[in-house]
């Protein structure tokens, strides 16, 4: 069994913040898109977090959220991911 965890520290609020999640699905932002990626038309949505780290691996952003705050879409260079046991 595999566990995953994917972390920020808001810089601003100081409050760790999570992968968001809308209608039980992760929201990406596709790196192919340039300046758009953070546009719902372009969003990538995905069920676990094992495809939340695949699509980080490839360059995507993920949608974060503390839970109070509204989510926004943050790049793979300032997440803290931990996973053990999942795929490469």
């Amino acid at each position: 069994m595999s566990t995953i965890t994917i972390t920020r520290r808001n810089p601003t609020s100081g409050r760790i913040e999570i992968p968001f999640q809308e209608h039980g699905c992760y929201v990406l932002g596709n790196p192919a898109h340039g300046k758009l990626k953070h546009k719902t038309a372009f969003a990538v949505r995905v069920r676990t977090l094992q495809e939340v780290l695949d699509h980080l691996r490839r360059g995507f952003s993920v949608r974060m959220s503390d839970g109070v705050t509204r989510p926004s879409l943050i790049s793979p260079k300032n997440l803290q991911i931990h996973a053990t046991g999942a795929r490469s």
